[in-house]
């Protein structure tokens, strides 16, 4: 896959494959072709933190993590993790392709590809924390 270089070179991102690009959302939603979880491979880096926004087009939910696929204003493509799916299932949020949000975290590279793992969701007026600004993960605090 071909890397690109995104919102003022902070943040690299793959170009979208075309089955995905055209896919109508239900394809999309139950593929897990354009990711595969790195089970916890990337830790957090308080110095990669980016701020984005775009819209949906693809939210895979395994039975670990749910991650999502956002299509960048400039055309580029962010993949970005947000957690695990019991804790997204906590937050009362429903994610459908199309829809704008807008993503905070920190950039970090898992088998040469970029991943983003999500601090802070924006969606349809809703905040989501899935991290601390330290990046400590909102299900593991005690």
């Amino acid at each position: 896959m071909i890397l690109t270089t995104i919102i003022a070179a902070t943040v690299c991102a793959q170009q979208v494959p075309a089955q995905i690009e055209h896919a109508r959302p239900e394809e999309v939603a139950g593929s897990t072709g354009w990711y595969t979880h790195y089970q916890g491979s990337a830790s957090w880096d308080p110095k990669s933190v980016v701020a984005f926004e775009g819209r949906l087009i693809g939210v895979v939910q395994s039975p670990k993590s749910v991650d999502l696929m956002v299509k960048l204003k400039n055309g580029g493509t962010a993949f970005v993790e947000l957690g695990p799916k019991r804790y997204f299932d906590g937050q009362a949020v429903h994610l459908s392709a199309k829809d704008p949000v807008k993503v905070s975290g920190s950039k970090v590279m898992v088998n040469g590809e970029s991943l983003i793992l999500c601090q802070e969701l924006r969606h349809k007026g809703s905040k989501i924390a899935f991290r601390t600004p330290d990046g400590r993960p909102f299900w593991n605090l005690k």
